[in-house]
């Protein structure tokens, strides 16, 4: 990851409906954009932490995963990402 401070925006989503339970969704945005080569990192550390994307819903989901969006959030920090979290943030995690 980029040393520079980057501000990673993680907009929330109810994704509780139709066949998905107990899930967690978001879309998110980086500023300053990050290179090709931050993105596919960015998205390798969402799917170490039970994150997949769907398409048809256009956010990174997590099905029955308690504890992800916790995990994930801690670990972008710990990466140099400061996280504003937006939308209809999960249980566990500050707004």
């Amino acid at each position: 990851m980029c040393r520079d401070a980057r501000i990673i925006t993680l907009n929330w989503r109810d994704e509780n409906y139709g066949p998905l339970h107990l899930a967690a969704g978001f879309r998110y945005q980086v500023e300053p954009p990050l290179s090709a080569t931050g993105v596919l990192k960015v998205n390798r550390l969402f799917r170490r932490h039970h994150f997949g994307f769907n398409p048809h819903r256009m956010s990174w989901i997590a099905e029955g995963r308690q504890g992800a969006p916790e995990n994930m959030i801690q670990e972008l920090k710990a990466k140099g990402y400061q996280v504003v979290n937006n939308g209809c943030v999960p249980d566990g995690v500050q707004a």
